[in-house]
C-alpha cells in the first residue's frame, strides 16, 4: 500500500513510512479509521509542501494543515511544515495557535519543536487560556515540564 507521492526529502520519506507503517499494524488491530485520517492529514501536508502553494491555507473551521499536525502529534510533519515556512503563531477563529493544540493534545516534542520555531509561549485565545493553562488543565505533565523550561506563566 505505498501509494503515497510526495518526495521532497529524505524527511518526506520518513513521514510517508511512519504512515504506511501505523496504518499496517493498526489495520491488523481493527483501528483502520483513525489510522486512515492520520495517513490522510500527512498526504495532505505533503501536497502542500509538493504544490508550495499558500501552507497557512485554512479550511471551513479555520484550521491548517501545521494545526491538524500538532492536533495529532505528528513531530515529523511539524518539522517539515515549520522548515517550510508555516507560520507558528497563525490562530484560527477561537484563538487557538498550534501550541495551544499540542499542548492541550500532551504532545511534549511537538510543543518543544513549536517554541523552538519561534512560538508565543504565552500566547492567549479569547478566553484568556495560555497554552501552559490548558496543559495544566489536561494533567500532561511532560508539557507542563517543557514549558516551564521554556520561561512560560500562567
Amino acid at each position: 500500500m505505498r501509494r503515497l507521492v510526495c518526495a521532497l526529502s529524505a524527511v518526506t520519506a520518513i513521514v510517508v513510512a511512519v504512515a504506511v507503517t501505523d496504518e499496517e499494524a493498526v489495520a491488523a488491530s481493527g483501528r483502520r479509521a483513525y489510522k486512515t485520517r492520520y495517513l490522510r492529514a500527512s498526504k495532505k501536508a505533503c501536497q502542500l509542501l509538493k504544490g508550495r502553494s499558500n501552507i497557512d491555507k485554512q479550511d471551513q473551521f479555520g484550521r491548517n494543515a501545521l494545526y491538524e499536525e500538532c492536533e495529532r502529534g505528528n513531530e515529523i510533519a511539524v518539522d517539515l511544515l515549520l522548515r517550510s515556512g508555516a507560520n507558528v503563531n497563525k490562530p484560527d477563529p477561537w484563538g487557538w495557535t498550534p501550541l495551544h493544540v499540542a499542548a492541550w493534545n500532551g504532545w511534549p516534542l511537538v510543543v518543544e519543536r513549536l517554541l523552538l520555531s519561534g512560538a508565543k509561549k504565552e500566547a492567549e485565545d479569547h478566553w484568556r487560556q495560555t497554552p501552559l493553562f490548558l496543559a495544566t488543565k489536561k494533567r500532561h505533565r511532560s508539557v507542563i515540564r517543557v514549558l516551564r523550561r521554556a520561561g512560560a506563566r500562567y
